[in-house]
């Protein structure tokens, strides 16, 4: 299977509306709905999901959009640390109120 390119994904859906610095919306995210954000294994079970099922398969390089609770940002990467060698670029993209941009913090 070839791996495309890179992936855009939000960490928590409808908590902000997101587009990339290309004017292309993000649709895909790690996280539906969390109801309890104090219930970390099923954050970090929905994020290991995600990570094998849709991530792993198809990209080499991930842009997470930092939108969201704390613990669902540590429950990925965290998940994303148990599949290392399988990423060659991971990207925290946090908003920047002053240009309106996303600007992007190196993770791996």
């Amino acid at each position: 299977m070839i791996k495309r390119e890179v992936l855009h994904i939000g960490l928590c859906k409808a908590r902000h509306d997101i587009m990339t610095n290309d004017g292309e919306e993000v649709t895909d995210f790690f996280f539906e709905k969390i109801e309890n954000p104090h219930d970390y294994l099923h954050i970090e079970r929905t994020a290991w999901d995600k990570i094998v099922s849709d991530v792993i398969p198809d990209f080499d390089t991930v842009y997470i959009y930092v939108t969201g609770l704390t613990m669902a940002l540590t429950s990925v990467l965290k998940m994303f640390r148990l599949n290392w060698d399988d990423f060659q670029t991971i990207q925290l993209m946090h908003y920047d109120r002053e240009t309106n941009t996303y600007k992007a913090q190196l993770w791996k």
